[in-house]
């Protein structure tokens, strides 16, 4: 049994009772159309909380890494590994600091799914400091609702899923290899620093939000004050990139839950196999109802 069976999602772990997580930057990260939006409007919602829309700009922090010859260039110019870390830090914080200030909160949290990719590297970035909040959802569930989305368009705009089209298509068994990766990849990191990670089902969240929230916000040193799910759908909140239905969406609502049931057989034993392993370590079954 692995530790994130152990543990049962969303159980919390000793580091989360640590006062000190109060001042630690965090990163809310999960597969496209597991909840990661409506995760970020209600964390938004909590008074010291900044959660902006997707900031994707780290992904070009890890290309300006990955280029051969940037660092060697700034090793010639007398910066260490450690300085162009730093400063990349630094970066980050100014960025996503000046937006939680301009709101008029202490503390930012950055929601952005495409950083399932990036988490060795941020974790790097920050020397380890970062506590994570990942969220995740029934694989078919999932996986219907990104072919709801993607599956017909002629384009995608968000480099992941284009990548993932060209490699596997856009049919349901290519969503499968998606939700398998990207949960996959954040399961394999938060094996490295369990203390620091904090996972959450999307099924909870939306059946027990009170406890599901009072549980990730007590991970990170803080408190579930009154009426913050009724202030998230009445507070504005800034456009960007991320699932514009939410802008129409009044509440917490727990009626995706369990669409792939809709599904016809054979489709269900063709793609169930394919996430069958990576499900079992959420706890996720065929017969799971919530």
């Amino acid at each position: 049994m692995d530790i994130i069976s152990q543990r049962r999602i969303g159980n919390m772990s000793s580091i989360g009772k640590n006062p000190d997580n109060a001042r630690r930057p965090v990163f809310l990260v999960g597969c496209h159309r597991s909840g990661t939006t409506l995760a970020r409007y209600l964390f938004d919602a909590h008074p010291n909380l900044a959660c902006p829309p997707e900031s994707k700009f780290i992904a070009g922090l890890k290309a300006f890494f990955d280029y051969p010859q940037s660092r060697p260039a700034l090793f010639s110019l007398g910066y260490g590994e450690d300085d162009i870390l730093r400063e990349s830090r630094k970066m980050i914080e100014r960025f996503l600091g000046g937006y939680a200030r301009r709101q008029g909160k202490p503390r930012w949290i950055d929601k952005t799914p495409n950083h399932f990719r990036l988490l060795p590297f941020i974790d790097a970035i920050f020397a380890g400091q970062v506590l994570y909040l990942f969220i995740v959802r029934h694989p078919l569930d999932c996986i219907a609702s990104l072919y709801s989305i993607h599956g017909t368009r002629r384009e995608h705009r968000d480099p992941d899923i284009r990548r993932n089209v060209r490699r596997h298509g856009k049919d349901y068994d290519s969503w499968a290899y998606y939700w398998n990766d990207v949960n996959g990849r954040i399961r394999d990191f938060s094996l490295t620093c369990p203390q620091r990670c904090h996972w959450f089902r999307y099924e909870d969240l939306v059946h027990r939000p009170t406890p599901t929230l009072r549980r990730a916000l007590g991970f990170i040193g803080e408190s579930l004050p009154p009426n913050l799910i009724r202030t998230a759908f009445t507070m504005p909140h800034t456009e960007g990139y991320e699932d514009p239905c939410i802008r129409e969406t009044d509440g917490v609502k727990s009626n995706r839950i369990g669409t792939w049931r809709d599904w016809p057989q054979n489709r269900v034993a063709a793609v169930w196999p394919l996430v069958e392993q990576t499900a079992a370590a959420f706890g996720y079954t065929l017969s799971t109802n919530c």
